[in-house]
């Protein structure tokens, strides 16, 4: 496939790193040289430098060729008049970042597809969304879910008590609650293991699960962990992230506390939200934490502008009771060390969470959705079984899967089945795939013998 991104900013890169590692062409423009000449230097695409709003400019990234058009850059009205510029080439998908969310249809304005656009991308909003879902359970720093909410992906730290520590897969793969749950992965010391039969828990392990919905709570309580949600919340940084996450949080009736080093900002977010009280201070400074009432909230979530400053300000209210901490991370070479970091529970990635965005739209087959893991490297896929494919009628010991993906559940009419052995796949079940990104085309390869295309 291929696909012309305009932007060779973090949401630019990211997005065209996943497309280079699965082997689309991809065309990058930026006016920046040097940012281009940085993305030349890590990623196997080409480079156009320009005005990706410019006519001459997309012609010579060959724009009348491409799949796709995503305009990423941090300018939304550049982002819009290029999608529209795309169109007019007779690109069939276009997706535009925006920043302002006045550029967002509402009820009786203009559509996207008015504005050229098939799908805005606002990575503050997504961000604030996926910050509230991991505060529902205290002990889970990862979760996304799957076939329509009913199975679940979440990760935990293997600490002290679980009775998985020291004991290989097949060891407690049958027992209880575990016998209807599938562990996916393992990330261990920045690694990302794909596990088998013979693979040990080891402590410090940061374990993924598949899991229906309707019995997380019976794997919490084997595994025992805490499930409960945070009664109050301190947010620090009044930006978009933090303002929309409080947002979502009074709308649940939770108790939230905001702090803005900026007095101006802080006043306006007082004026804007309802029940959160907003104090003005520094988010790096213990004392105006505390004043904002650090002691007092066991959620906490760092959302400054400074990932420094986001990790600094975690590390201090996990010392003062908070008892789980989350941090936005804007530097994706962070991650990795704070996956094993004491003190920040959790980490969201803007780039990340657009790119999953992204990637729901560039699938051939039957694909319903894709979601990148953070913290991990692999995303996971949800795909339905057709008719003639390579693992249509065929019991999953039996199918040649790649050693780095692994099938989770399976999701057959109302029921809800592990993906084991002696299990057979039949034409339309929807099968959830956690893979790393090598292997994604072979496991698109297996559930979808003849090329088609793209689906959308």
């Amino acid at each position: 496939m291929d696909v012309v991104v305009m932007g060779a900013g973090r949401f630019g890169v990211a997005i065209a790193e996943k497309l280079s590692q699965e082997q689309h062409n991809v065309t990058v423009i930026d006016r920046d040289e040097a940012r281009l000449a940085r993305v030349s230097d890590s990623l196997d695409v080409l480079t156009i430098q320009g005005n990706g709003a410019s006519a001459k400019v997309l012609e010579k990234a060959e724009i009348q060729k491409a799949d796709m058009f995503l305009a990423v850059t941090d300018m939304d009205e550049t982002n819009l008049i290029a999608c529209q510029l795309a169109r007019h080439y007779g690109i069939s998908k276009c997706i535009a970042r925006v920043g302002d969310l006045s550029f967002l249809p509402s009820d009786g304005g203009l559509t996207p597809e008015d504005l050229g656009v098939d799908l805005f991308i606002n990575p503050e909003q997504l961000c604030a969304q996926e910050i509230v879902r991991l505060l529902q359970t205290q002990a889970v720093h990862e979760s996304q879910e799957f076939v329509d909410g009913r199975i679940m992906l979440v990760a935990l730290s293997a600490g002290v008590p679980n009775p998985l520590l020291s004991r290989t897969l097949a060891s407690f793969q049958s027992e209880g609650v575990m016998q209807q749950v599938r562990l996916v992965a393992i990330a261990r010391e920045g690694k990302t293991i794909i596990p088998r039969g013979s693979t040990r828990v080891e402590m410090g392990d940061d374990l993924y699960f598949m899991c229906p919905r309707e019995r997380l709570d019976d794997m919490y309580g084997f595994l025992g962990v805490d499930s409960s949600p945070p009664s109050g919340v301190l947010i620090v940084g009044g930006g978009e992230v933090g303002t929309q996450t409080a947002q979502l949080l009074e709308e649940q009736n939770i108790k939230v506390r905001l702090l803005e080093g900026d007095q101006v900002r802080a006043e306006e977010i007082a004026g804007e939200l309802g029940s959160t009280l907003v104090f003005k201070g520094d988010a790096g400074n213990l004392k105006e934490l505390q004043n904002a009432g650090l002691g007092g909230v066991d959620g906490f979530v760092a959302a400054c502008r400074d990932d420094e400053v986001n990790i600094l300000s975690c590390l201090m209210a996990k010392q003062f009771g908070a008892r789980k901490t989350l941090a936005v991370i804007r530097k994706s070479e962070y991650l990795p060390l704070l996956s094993s970091l004491r003190g920040v529970d959790a980490t969201v990635s803007p780039r990340m969470i657009t790119a999953s965005a992204i990637l729901k739209l560039i699938r051939r087959g039957k694909i319903r959705l894709v979601v990148a893991v953070r913290d991990i490297e692999a995303e996971v896929i949800e795909i339905e079984v057709q008719a003639n494919s390579k693992v249509t009628n065929k019991k999953i010991r039996q199918i040649e899967f790649p050693e780095d993906a692994v099938m989770g559940c399976i999701v057959r009419g109302e029921r809800i089945l592990p993906a084991q052995g002696e299990e057979v796949l039949l034409e339309n079940d929807r099968v959830v795939v956690l893979t790393r990104p090598v292997a994604v085309r072979d496991v698109e390869n297996l559930f979808d013998r003849k090329a088609r295309g793209l689906i959308f």
